[in-house]
């Protein structure tokens, strides 16, 4: 949200959207994971991986996101007073 006050409506949006497709692979990931070891509970041996990789990659994305949404409102502000130094004629 800090983005959006700031001003940085694409810095915001990209980090909601990260933010929405991070969860989403999570939950699908999760859910089919969860769908494949009710079908293997009669074996309790086979452990199924379907849907790790996509829980991974859905914690790979929110965890790049966090990250990205903590750089991008200092790289924004230092832009903006670089921009407001120039006009200023400093």
């Amino acid at each position: 949200m800090g983005s959006f006050v700031q001003g940085d409506i694409g810095g915001g949006l990209l980090g909601v959207g990260l933010d929405v497709g991070g969860i989403a692979a999570f939950t699908f990931g999760y859910l089919a994971f969860a769908n494949a070891a009710i079908g293997a509970y009669a074996d309790p041996f086979n452990v199924p991986t379907e849907g790790l990789g996509v829980m991974l990659a859905g914690g790979a994305i929110i965890s790049f996101s966090r990250i990205y949404q903590l750089i991008r409102p200092f790289t924004r502000a230092q832009r903006y007073n670089d921009d407001l130094r120039h006009a200023l004629g400093m």
